[in-house]
C-alpha cells in the first residue's frame, strides 16, 4: 500500500493528498486542522470536506465520518 505523509510548509498539503489519492494512494496520514510543527500536517478535515465530492469521478470508497471530524476540529485544543 502506498500512503503520503504530508507537510504545509508551502499551503499546498490539501492539494496535495486530493491529487495523490486521486493517482492511487489510499493511506493519509495527517491531523486534525493540520496541527503539526513548523508548517503543520495536512489537515485531514479539509481533505475530507473536498474528497466526498470527487469521490465518485476519481473511483474511491470514502467512509471517514465527517461530522465527527469536524467536531474534534471545533474541540479548543485544537483550535488556534
Amino acid at each position: 500500500m502506498v500512503s503520503l505523509h504530508g507537510h504545509n510548509h508551502l499551503g499546498r498539503a490539501t492539494e496535495n493528498a486530493l491529487a495523490a489519492i486521486a493517482i492511487g494512494v489510499r493511506q493519509l496520514e495527517g491531523t486534525i486542522n493540520g496541527v503539526g510543527p513548523a508548517g503543520g500536517n495536512t489537515n485531514l478535515v479539509d481533505v475530507a470536506q473536498m474528497l466526498i465530492p470527487m469521490t465518485s469521478r476519481i473511483g474511491v470508497q470514502f467512509d471517514a465520518n465527517v461530522n465527527r471530524l469536524l467536531s474534534l476540529s471545533n474541540a479548543p485544543y485544537f483550535r488556534n
